[in-house]
């Protein structure tokens, strides 16, 4: 969806962000686009600041929605540097297929599991992935090029994690089964269980 950014000063620019995006990856794209950088970016949205760990959703920016960029002087002007190309073959077990993607090395490894994300429509959901290259865990505020990234292509495999199960249903069940419910005022004397009897007149 296209959403459009202005500053203060009247600075405006369109950008291109998936429906699910998070603040910090609408950060990254003006980074890529405007050479914003994205401690010196303020987002606003309908007066509310929008932080980092929050998408689109949470704050309901659709398609055509304005945002205010405001920018803070104190923070360095950007630096040019060479930054290239990262082909990644991502091989995805779970689903059975390997997935390309072409990066630059200044994005984030959290970048990455935001695109993987996107490409596999939320089967692999960000927050449960966790991506290995060379059998060294890849962290989320590293940026790729601190792997060292091969020049031909970055083979980098995924673990997903699922959440815990719930046990309480079961552990209650557990607990549920341990009573006497035959035995009255808790009674362990009670070899087997037997009917109350309120429960035997409101069965007549």
């Amino acid at each position: 969806m296209d959403v459009t950014f202005e500053t203060p000063q009247g600075r405006r620019f369109i950008i291109q962000i998936w429906y699910f995006s998070t603040v910090r990856r609408i950060k990254e794209c003006i980074l890529q686009r405007e050479g914003i950088p994205m401690e010196a970016q303020q987002l606003f949205f309908m007066g509310r600041e929008l932080q980092d760990n929050h998408d689109t959703e949470f704050y309901s920016i659709l398609h055509g929605s304005h945002i205010l960029l405001v920018i803070c002087k104190a923070s360095p002007p950007i630096i040019e540097t060479h930054t290239s190309d990262v082909h990644v073959v991502i091989s995805v077990t779970s689903l059975g297929r390997s997935i390309k993607l072409n990066l630059k090395t200044s994005n984030t490894v959290a970048h990455l599991k935001e695109l993987l994300q996107e490409h596999t429509d939320g089967a692999l959901p960000a927050n449960q992935v966790t991506l290995f290259f060379d059998k060294v865990e890849m962290e989320d505020d590293k940026v790729m090029a601190m792997y060292n990234p091969p020049v031909d292509r970055m083979e980098i495999d995924v673990v997903v994690t699922q959440p815990p199960p719930n046990n309480n249903k079961q552990g209650a069940s557990m607990d549920e089964g341990q009573g006497q419910p035959g035995c009255p005022d808790g009674d362990s004397r009670c070899e087997q269980p037997r009917p109350c009897q309120g429960a035997i007149e409101e069965a007549r």
